[in-house]
């Protein structure tokens, strides 16, 4: 009887256990959905403070991402002066190498260098340095691990690069450069299996939801933005003997040279590239000298990789699309600009990229991570949410988002 119990009841015991923690995460997202997806009949002020200060919304892990939300509505509002996150001169000389990790007062840490103007004394101009403090500020804020963003501390200014860097906190077991995914898909070696995958997709979707939520758009969200840190310590890429030495489970997003609140001013009026490594995850609208303003279905793009006009459209502003791209590729196991011979180099159309892209998942995906799978990167690239008359806030697009991009992935990696 005993032994019965442990071959049969256990299992179904473990599988009602799984069953209701998804219930109960669903149920979590949702109230979060509730508490911070609309601002429709309240006063979106009070109601955020109140988030940060309510005991059971610091139980639910709410108040971090209301104080994210908060802080974004204040800038928006008033753009007052902000306190600098500008880094003293004490770090330049551990910020000179032209290395990621670089180590300060015995702990290492994460640099990103972004090209930057500066004026004819040397120095970021008042605008660019107000916008590249407010970007440290949101990246300096705590987060909830979904988010898969390293915690900036500051940044520095280095004018004979004409650059900045922003600079990360990262694991104290990293002590070597990290690796990006973009690079991971071109290594011989490293073949992730379906399970990998399947969490990897789920982080990076669950990841743009977070950002959707607090209305933060990434704007650059590609392969080479979403980094590793290896397990082993002595490898570089291309040696990477198995997808073992990589935990797919944890990537950390960085890449936010234009990310800024969905409703905010520019981080960057860019004037705009003609990069096809770059244009690839790029919506259409958005490729080139950009003639729509970046908002949440260009996210999903990239994520997915295409939208359609007629159904991202509403209130006049395009949704963001981006991470289907980089859905697509995780699929594929492939870089998006190696699936076509010439690597798109003769493509002047942005929706013929949109178009092969989408032929490459139909025809391929399904073979290799399921229908299920499929239909999400599809969902994606093509903006299908069945969503119609949205709200201000696209409160129909992300729940719509959360419920067939991310509930589907996270459903189907627990099931794998």
């Amino acid at each position: 009887m005993i032994l019965r119990w442990s071959l049969s009841d256990k299992k179904r015991l473990e599988k009602s256990l799984n069953e209701f923690l998804a219930l109960k995460n669903d149920i979590h997202e949702y109230i979060k959905f509730l508490c911070l997806g609309s601002d429709l009949g309240i006063n979106t002020a009070q109601h955020l403070k109140r988030l940060q200060e309510d005991q059971s919304s610091i139980e639910l892990g709410i108040n971090n991402a209301a104080r994210l939300q908060s802080l974004q509505l204040t800038k928006i509002a008033t753009q007052p002066e902000q306190t600098s996150f500008e880094l003293p001169d004490s770090w330049n000389q551990s910020l000179r190498a032209e290395i990621p990790i670089e180590e300060h007062s015995g702990r290492k840490y994460l640099q990103e260098r972004r090209q930057c103007s500066f004026d004819s004394e040397g120095r970021v101009d008042r605008r660019t340095k107000s916008r590249v403090d407010g970007l440290a500020q949101l990246l300096n804020q705590p987060k909830d691990i979904g988010f898969c963003i390293p915690r900036c501390i500051g940044w520095s200014q280095f004018p004979a690069r004409q650059s900045v860097a922003f600079v990360f906190e990262i694991p104290n077991r990293a002590i070597i450069e990290p690796i990006s995914l973009f690079k991971l898909m071109d290594a011989k070696n490293v073949q992730p299996d379906l399970e990998e995958r399947f969490k990897l997709a789920h982080a990076l979707a669950n990841c743009i939801s977070q950002l959707q939520l607090v209305k933060w758009v990434h704007e650059s969200f590609r392969s080479d933005n979403i980094l590793f840190f290896p397990r082993n310590l002595e490898r570089e890429a291309e040696e990477y003997e198995s997808a073992s030495e990589i935990n797919f489970g944890q990537p950390f997003v960085l890449g936010f040279e234009f990310s800024r609140p969905e409703f905010g001013l520019n981080w960057s009026e860019s004037p705009g590239d003609d990069c096809v490594e770059t244009n690839v995850y790029r919506h259409p609208e958005r490729q080139g000298t950009p003639m729509v303003s970046f908002s949440k279905i260009h996210d999903i793009y990239a994520l997915g990789k295409t939208v359609e006009p007629a159904t991202a459209l509403v209130e006049g502003r395009l949704l963001t699309l981006e991470p289907g791209v980089v859905l697509l590729e995780i699929g594929l196991w492939k870089q998006a600009i190696t699936l076509q011979k010439d690597r798109f180099q003769y493509c002047r159309n942005p929706e013929v990229i949109r178009e092969q892209l989408i032929k490459h998942a139909t025809r391929k995906l399904a073979g290799k991570m399921g229908s299920k799978y499929q239909q999400v990167v599809l969902k994606c690239l093509t903006a299908d949410f069945g969503v119609r008359n949205d709200t201000k806030e696209d409160l129909k697009l992300q729940q719509a988002f959360r419920l067939q991009v991310v509930d589907v992935l996270e459903k189907t990696a627990n099931s794998v």
